[in-house]
């Protein structure tokens, strides 16, 4: 249970960070979109979302290779999962490699929520950005988190992110 735990914090905070770029991305571009749109020049406030959108997508891509292709180089950054609780240290990688491969699946898409949420909000659409800043982590995350395990075992867990992740992309588009 302690290396379960450990390791999905240490992906968390993986995740977290490219995460948090994105979310920069969508609040840098906020007075841009609120100042242009207050302003009527609505050909600045699409190229400020464009451009947004665009490095969003290029950087959450890129980070779906990486934890595609090298879960456990990644996951070796904290650690080998040997400590005082018991070495195992294939079985710990091999459950990261799993968890980086099904719970960050779409992390490709992972750009367009919270970038949208943010442009509703600068354009005044405080009701799409509310309900779209709760697609991913409670209308589409907790359900599956909470019902899959019960048939799906560790598994239901892994899968609800990707569940998540798509619906809300959907929902966003």
């Amino acid at each position: 249970a302690y290396k379960l735990q450990q390791i999905v914090l240490y992906i968390a905070h993986i995740y977290q960070i490219i995460f948090s770029v994105v979310i920069g991305l969508g609040q840098g571009i906020q007075p841009i979109v609120s100042f242009n749109y207050g302003a009527k020049k609505y050909d600045r406030v699409w190229s400020a979302y464009r451009i947004a959108v665009i490095t969003g997508g290029i950087l959450c891509v890129v980070a779906f290779f990486l934890f595609e292709l090298f879960p456990k180089p990644i996951l070796s950054l904290f650690g080998d999962g040997s400590d005082q609780y018991g070495s195992g240290s294939e079985e710990y990688f091999h459950f990261a490699e799993q968890y980086f491969r099904i719970f960050l699946f779409f992390t490709f898409i992972d750009f367009l929520q919270p970038i949208s949420t943010t442009f509703f909000t600068a354009i005044g659409k405080a009701v799409k950005a509310a309900f779209l800043s709760l697609t991913r982590q409670i209308l589409f995350f907790l359900p599956p988190l909470l019902i899959l395990p019960l048939f799906m075992g560790i598994d239901g867990i892994l899968f609800a992110g990707p569940i998540a992740d798509f619906l809300s992309a959907a929902v966003t588009v």
